[in-house]
């Protein structure tokens, strides 16, 4: 089974692993599991940290770059998912948790 890994999730596996679950943290440590990530999650990052809401040293350049140096594959966007997402259901109030649904689907 491969992992789709969400934003906060993938930061403190990086940086904070304190804040993971056993099991979390028991799968990123696995090298031997598939993890991937949508590159969305850069964009979050650069997002957030541009308007000072996220303090990660190096930004998203870093994450990407970290997230490759783990073994962590990184899905990319497409125009058919950006059409797919206008007709989710609203479940949540963040933007790009719209489009971690797609990815979802596409990681299992």
């Amino acid at each position: 089974m491969k992992y789709l890994l969400d934003t906060h999730t993938a930061i403190w596996a990086l940086d904070d692993k304190a804040k993971l679950s056993a099991k979390a943290k028991e799968i990123f440590d696995n090298t031997s599991i598939p993890l991937c990530i949508s590159i969305a999650s850069a964009w979050e990052i650069a997002i957030k940290v541009s308007i000072g809401k996220l303090d990660f040293l190096g930004g998203s350049a870093s994450f990407i770059e970290k997230m490759i140096k783990n073994g962590v594959e990184i899905i990319g966007v497409e125009g058919t998912h950006v059409v797919l997402v206008e007709n989710l259901p609203f479940i949540h109030r963040d933007p790009f948790y719209k489009y971690a649904n797609l990815y979802r689907e596409k990681a299992m």
